[in-house]
């Protein structure tokens, strides 16, 4: 029924975020289009991510289904969507992310003199936590580092900056 449908209590997100509203998207309340609150985790951020639904009924108000999971993680195909964030690293924050990048993408972080302090391989979530460490587990120091990203035959060049 439209009730159950449309009612974004019938709708949650793993590990974190809220399903603010559900949109219909037909008058037979077939398509819905779910709008997720800012914080919400839904694709490629390098952590698992999926929709779970219960409770919904059809038209005559039989359940359809208890509860049904989703999985939201859709693999990135090149790095045109890339997302490093947060920008600047604040003291308070303890990784930065790569996110929307393919399975498979190889992240190498520079100081200022172009040296490699930390190498990174894509987990299968579509990005990548940087602890904020280098090779050697040590935390890095205050600054500017830039990052390349391979995959295939595409690269990213860029730079981040931490404040500690």
């Amino acid at each position: 029924d439209s009730a159950s449908v449309t009612d974004p209590d019938h709708y949650r997100l793993l590990p974190s975020g809220n399903v603010e509203a559900v949109l219909p998207q037909d008058e037979d309340f077939r398509e819905v289009e779910l709008v997720l609150s800012g914080h919400s985790l839904a694709g490629g951020f390098g952590k698992a991510a999926y929709l779970e639904v219960n409770q919904l009924k059809n038209r005559e108000g039989k359940w359809l289904i208890e509860t049904q999971k989703f999985n939201l993680f859709r693999a990135a195909s090149d790095l045109s969507n890339l997302i490093v964030y947060p920008q600047p690293v604040n003291p308070h924050q303890r990784e930065l992310i790569f996110a929307r990048i393919p399975s498979d993408a190889e992240i190498t972080i520079y100081n200022l003199s172009g040296k490699p302090v930390r190498s990174l391989t894509e987990s299968a979530y579509g990005g990548m936590h940087w602890d904020l460490k280098d090779d050697t587990g040590r935390e890095v120091a205050t600054g500017v580092y830039f990052y390349r990203i391979k995959y295939r035959n595409q690269q990213k060049i860029g730079k981040v900056m931490i404040v500690r």
